[in-house]
């Protein structure tokens, strides 16, 4: 994983550097579409080979020189995994404060279509290169839905559809006044997949994603001087 995120950084400066119009772009008014590639880290998934690739299609509308609103399309694959042994603990006065809980486990694996809306502050680094902050919701729905294994008193009617928060971060290169090259890492947690409940502590599981990507967006039009 840490070997494909250094080689889309790698990528990306190396495309920055390789642009030659030196400028100061001001993308206020002007919408974006563009396409990105990179490396699904599933996070939920608490076994080896849990990487893949994730793909988008963005959509992104500067309403302010620093600000934007963006939507779009992604895809990526998504998983949880979680096991809690069987355990008891004895107690006193024959037993009576004793307690035991059965053992609780569940696996499951899936594939999701994502449309994301996401707000994202992009302040300059130097001329018309950028960092940003981001954050946003997204409305998923899974095209796969696979539930290998899990305790026999839980159940798996989990919904398809369902909301996911994003929190993240990015870099942004502006080639020219028309279009622009980016690098994007962010948090995704969806669905809750299952429950592991002890004596003094109960949480839900949940799908997590990191999407590390590179993506080139393009704007026909832009604003008038």
């Amino acid at each position: 994983m840490k070997k494909s995120i250094y080689n889309i950084t790698f990528l990306f400066f190396t495309l920055c550097n390789l642009a030659q119009e030196k400028t100061n772009i001001d993308p206020k008014g002007n919408l974006y579409f563009g396409a990105e590639i990179g490396s699904n880290k599933i996070t939920s998934l608490k076994i080896e080979n849990k990487n893949s690739i994730t793909a988008g299609l963005l959509a992104e509308y500067y309403f302010a020189r620093h600000w934007s609103l963006s939507s779009g399309l992604k895809y990526y694959d998504t998983g949880v995994s979680y096991f809690k042994p069987a355990y008891s603990v004895g107690g006193g006065f024959g037993g009576f404060l004793s307690s035991s809980s059965p053992a609780e486990f569940g696996f499951f694996s899936g594939s999701v279509i994502s449309v994301p809306l996401e707000i994202k502050w992009e302040f300059r680094v130097y001329k018309d290169f950028g960092a940003s902050l981001k954050m946003g919701t997204s409305l998923t729905y899974e095209t796969k839905s696979e539930y290998i294994a899990y305790s026999s008193d839980k159940g798996v009617d989990f919904s398809k559809f369902y909301g996911s928060i994003n929190l993240g971060f990015g870099f942004n290169y502006f080639i020219n006044k028309h279009s622009a090259i980016y690098f994007s890492s962010e948090r995704i947690t969806g669905s809750t997949k299952g429950e592991v409940s002890t004596l003094v502590f109960s949480g839900f599981k949940n799908t997590s994603n990191q999407l590390t990507s590179i993506g080139y967006k393009y704007t026909f039009k832009t604003k008038k001087p």
